[in-house]
């Protein structure tokens, strides 16, 4: 609360208790709310001045005339009744010290808020939006934690998704300058699915390119369209050498781990059964 604002409380709460004079230090922090360990009077009247500092800070004005009143019949019990003065002045010091920091509560909360509206305002999408319009009817800090932990895990999400897309645009380049026949439709694919591509250098065999989305790996496998398997070690010998070359190409702009390696023979190679019909279906997937 600043200065104009608490002298402008001051002086409501003045009307209601006319014996009260505010505090002429004034900060803009919360003032000591002391306690009352004996029962001098001066004493006493000193902890329910002290109290109505807190009073003049808070921002509900009903609020505000209930404890001022509360404090004005406790100034006048104070001669006769002590321990009543006492009771009301405990009254009022619970509940302002109450209200007052629920006020520095939902100040913080509101300050996150637009703090969330700031650092997630890149987050895209009709579900980010639809979070971004609910902070404006956010009630706690449990509403606005989960807020939050959706939209950081949209954009955690988005952002996998662009680092995956880049890798599949760089190893298309990287193919392509090994003699790959990569069209146009190779990355939207790729993105969606395992791929086959294919290189004059190896004919009757294909690679099957798998770019794996949870896992952040690239699985790639040696496929033949040919029911005869006296070139598929060769098939296989010639891709480890592409994979080289790929791995090379693709190691200045990605981050590369090999984590497993499948000698050529050690393993039989898939046969993609129909092999016309299958390579038709890649031809009009690769031309999509």
């Amino acid at each position: 609360i600043d200065r104009a604002a608490y002298q402008d409380r001051a002086a409501e709460i003045s009307e209601i208790v006319p014996s009260w004079e505010p505090d002429a230090g004034w900060t803009e922090h919360e003032p000591y709310a002391d306690e009352v360990e004996d029962e001098a009077e001066e004493r006493v009247r000193l902890s329910i001045n002290r109290a109505l500092e807190m009073v003049a800070r808070m921002d509900d004005p009903a609020h505000r005339q209930r404890l001022a009143t509360l404090a004005d019949r406790a100034l006048r019990a104070l001669a006769e009744d002590r321990d009543a003065a006492r009771g009301h002045l405990n009254v009022i010091r619970a509940e302002a010290q109450a209200s007052l920091r629920l006020v520095a509560a939902r100040r913080i909360l509101s300050k996150r808020i637009e703090s969330a509206r700031h650092d997630y305002a890149d987050v895209l999408g009709e579900r980010a939006d639809v979070l971004r319009a609910d902070l404006d009817r956010v009630l706690d800090q449990l509403d606005l934690d989960a807020i939050e932990a959706e939209l950081t895990s949209m954009r955690e999400a988005a952002t996998a998704e662009a680092d995956r897309r880049f890798v599949v645009e760089q190893a298309a380049e990287a193919l392509r300058d090994l003699g790959y026949e990569i069209g146009e439709a190779f990355v939207p694919s790729a993105l969606e699915r395992r791929t086959v591509v294919r290189t004059p250098d190896l004919p009757g065999y294909g690679v099957e390119l798998d770019f794996q989305k949870k896992r952040r790996r690239l699985v790639t496998e040696v496929v033949a369209y040919t029911a005869d398997r006296r070139g598929d070690v060769a098939a296989e010998e010639a891709f480890c050498e592409h994979l080289e070359a790929l791995a090379e190409k693709l190691g200045g702009a990605v981050a590369l781990t090999r984590e497993q390696t499948i000698e050529p023979g050690e393993a039989d190679v898939v046969r993609i059964a129909d092999a016309a019909s299958s390579a038709r279906t890649t031809e009009r997937e690769a031309a999509r």
